[in-house]
């Protein structure tokens, strides 16, 4: 669900919360009119108990209005933050890097790229430069084969000795 969508549907409320209250006015302000089109003063009981009922009745829609009231208040205010930020986040300023060649490519730092070799023309070279095998970073290089366990043969003595 949206900020949009949390908007729309406090409006929603805000406006059936709304309804109650001039519902409620509207039952109310019937029955005191027909009491004094009737020409009496006073209530019957259950008159009264309508009244009464329809008076709690308006003045929770209302409070009900006004929470809902303060809640778009709110809302409409993140709303408009969450906007900020992101137009902010949208901006850019020129940081001062030049970019050399029609690559339009920025390049931090003087090292060839590793990633992806240039090809080799037919004679190992890649422009005037000559293409140089790959030595490993890290360790002695490629492994040595083990010695045999074996113990050697003894060696010939000369008799000269």
């Amino acid at each position: 669900m949206t900020i949009d969508d949390l908007i729309e549907q406090t409006e929603r409320e805000k406006i059936a919360a709304q309804r109650r209250v001039s519902d409620a006015e509207a039952k109310a302000e019937r029955i005191l009119t027909r009491v004094k089109h009737e020409n009496r003063d006073l209530l019957t009981l259950d008159e009264e108990r309508k009244v009464d009922d329809l008076v709690a009745e308006k003045r929770a829609a209302s409070d009900l209005v006004k929470e809902l009231s303060g809640k778009l208040t709110g809302l409409r205010q993140f709303k408009q933050e969450e906007e900020e930020i992101t137009r902010l986040q949208e901006q850019t300023y020129p940081t001062g890097v030049h970019l050399t060649g029609s690559t339009r490519v920025a390049r931090i730092g003087l090292e060839e790229r590793t990633y992806k070799p240039p090809q080799a023309d037919r004679d190992g070279r890649v422009g005037d430069r000559p293409v140089v095998p790959a030595r490993p970073v890290h360790g002695p290089g490629p492994a040595r084969p083990r010695r045999d366990r074996t113990p050697r043969p003894p060696r010939p003595r000369s008799r000269d000795r």
